[in-house]
């Protein structure tokens, strides 16, 4: 068992390095952080939550961060006019982050890129082994609703990681 908990890290930490890598040469200036925050707001959009804005405080929480570094991504979001903040209409403290209809076609474009480098990847595969890969990450993400533990891990904004 220790043997395949190691192959299996090395696996997913190779795997992640190539999309990394893919993502910085397509995206220079945005690191994943960037990417998170931008699938959020999208996120938030797309379910009809609220405004279709996210608060940065939640934003913090859910990344892990404090405010001041949400508050440096939405800035670098905000030049390339991916995102916009603004006061709360219900409470002027709290400021707000939505994602823009320049920022939501940049999504759609990068979705579509990742599920074209996915499936070159996957088309090593039978159809029958993808069936079996994608039964294996939902047991292993605990995120989804088979998951091991079934939580939700990215607390309460609520939404997946991209």
């Amino acid at each position: 068992m220790e043997r395949a908990v190691d192959e299996v890290i090395d696996l997913l930490w190779a795997i992640s390095r190539v999309l990394i890598r893919e993502q910085r040469l397509s995206d220079p200036g945005l690191g994943p952080t960037h990417h998170m925050v931008l699938h959020r707001l999208r996120e938030a959009q797309e379910r009809g939550e609220g405004t279709g804005s996210v608060r940065v405080a939640d934003l913090s929480s859910w990344l892990r961060v404090t405010p001041a570094a949400v508050t440096q991504i939405v800035t670098d979001l905000e030049r390339m006019d991916l995102a916009r903040r603004r006061r709360s209409p219900e409470d002027r403290r709290v400021v707000e982050v939505a994602i823009t209809t320049q920022g939501a076609a940049w999504i759609k474009e990068r979705r579509a890129r990742r599920r074209e480098r996915f499936a070159r990847l996957l088309s090593r595969l039978s159809d029958a082994q993808c069936g079996e890969l994608v039964q294996i990450l939902r047991q292993l993400d605990p995120g989804m609703p088979n998951g091991p533990d079934a939580v939700d891990p990215v607390g309460p904004a609520g939404g997946g990681r991209p």
